[in-house]
């Protein structure tokens, strides 16, 4: 595939760009959370509640949303709804440090911009299957924008984090704007009577048994997410070295999403994922022993993996596999196994462990998890491998 047939100019094209660019901004700043978390005084459980806690909201709320979505008019309608919320919660969050207050804000902003990752991946890959262009270049904006933001912020806020909330607000009110400008791709399910169900989709064997391996490798993943920054932190690593790790750990992304439509077809889902959960496993293995900026540098090569194995191509197979009226719902089912249920295990679970045992000893039980993982889905997929060769 050519560079220039991934970047289109056109308006809808440019506005995806935008709003991929601004909204990653939000989640790159994300990435100090933890350290900002520990910074005003809150502890290893409640931080792990602080993060399963939104996690289940989302879990039931996240249903709704894919349906809503692939019901009303436009799917932006949902996009502009959840950042508009979503900033109104950060920038209240950002005015307390108590506990109760911080669990109630952070999770109602978390359940408002829960459906926006997953819409807007389906806007992006039904907008590119009938107007041209690359969905990875899409994505590759908002690894920019994150990048740009773990950067910017560890310079930014390098003696305190206090206000990094507010920050969180401003990128999501930007990108309630944006909202306005993003391609109108129909809800399919708007102008028909009958309605297909968000659950539905578990029929599809393909698409339980990936859920299921990603379920519970994410767990692993989520919990990495929640206290990584607060590993660095006591580890005496500064803001703008949390900055710079952060940065340097997802540099592989570029080049990834560049080409990354042509890697998904090198082989397939399932041999992705397998080597997703052995890369990883191996990063959780590094993790346990890391003491130095230079090590989390280094460990944090293969996170890659996440967003290629996790993230992009799981979203390019249900795109493949899904009915047009059911594709909302589709990424919205992939993000709450992904991001909700294996999210609340991680960070919840992991809270108590890490309470009990420390950070470190913890990321050497992920590394066994991830063992496990590994040998119990070999079968599985190799089972699938052969029937979807069969089918071809």
């Amino acid at each position: 595939m050519k560079v220039q047939e991934n970047i289109k100019l056109s308006s809808g094209h440019i506005s995806l760009y935008f709003f991929y660019l601004v909204f990653f901004l939000n989640l790159g700043a994300t990435s100090f959370q933890s350290k900002y978390f520990g910074e005003i005084g809150i502890s290893d459980v409640e931080l792990g509640i602080l993060n399963a806690m939104p996690a289940f909201v989302c879990v039931l709320v996240q249903p709704l949303w894919g349906s809503f979505s692939d019901k009303v008019k436009y799917k932006r309608t949902t996009l502009f709804i959840g950042c508009f919320l979503g900033a109104v919660f950060y920038i209240s969050a950002n005015f307390t440090t108590d506990f109760i207050p911080l669990l109630i804000t952070i999770t109602l902003m978390t359940a408002a911009i829960q459906p926006v990752s997953p819409v807007s991946t389906a806007i992006s890959l039904e907008y590119v299957n009938t107007n041209g262009g690359s969905y990875g270049f899409i994505r590759l904006l908002g690894t920019l924008g994150y990048q740009i933001a773990a950067l910017s912020v560890g310079f930014i806020l390098a003696d305190s984090l206090r206000g990094l909330l507010l920050l969180n607000g401003i990128f999501l009110m930007i990108c309630t704007l944006l909202s306005f400008f993003l391609p109108p791709v129909e809800g399919h399910q708007h102008d028909i009577k009958e309605k297909v169900s968000f659950f539905s989709l578990l029929k599809d064997r393909r698409i339980f048994l990936m859920l299921l391996i990603l379920g519970f490798a994410e767990v692993t993943n989520m919990y990495s997410v929640t206290f990584l920054g607060k590993l660095q932190g006591e580890l005496g690593v500064s803001n703008v070295g949390t900055g710079i790790i952060t940065v340097l750990s997802i540099v592989l992304e570029i080049p990834f999403l560049f080409f990354g439509e042509r890697l998904y077809k090198k082989t397939t889902i399932w041999n992705w994922i397998l080597i997703a959960i052995a890369a990883n496993g191996l990063r959780w293995l590094g993790y346990a022993y890391v003491k130095d900026v230079i090590g989390f540098i280094i460990i944090g090569i293969p996170s890659v993996t996440v967003l290629a194995c996790f993230e992009f191509f799981p979203a390019l197979y249900m795109n493949e596999i899904t009915d047009d009226k059911v594709k909302a719902s589709a990424q919205s089912l992939l993000s709450l196994v992904t991001f909700g249920v294996a999210k609340i295990v991680g960070s919840l679970l992991g809270g108590f462990v890490s309470e009990r045992f420390g950070i470190q000893p913890t990321y050497l039980i992920c590394a066994f998890i991830m063992a496990i993982i590994f040998a119990l889905s070999i079968i599985p997929c190799r089972r699938m491998n052969k029937a979807e060769s069969v089918n071809l």
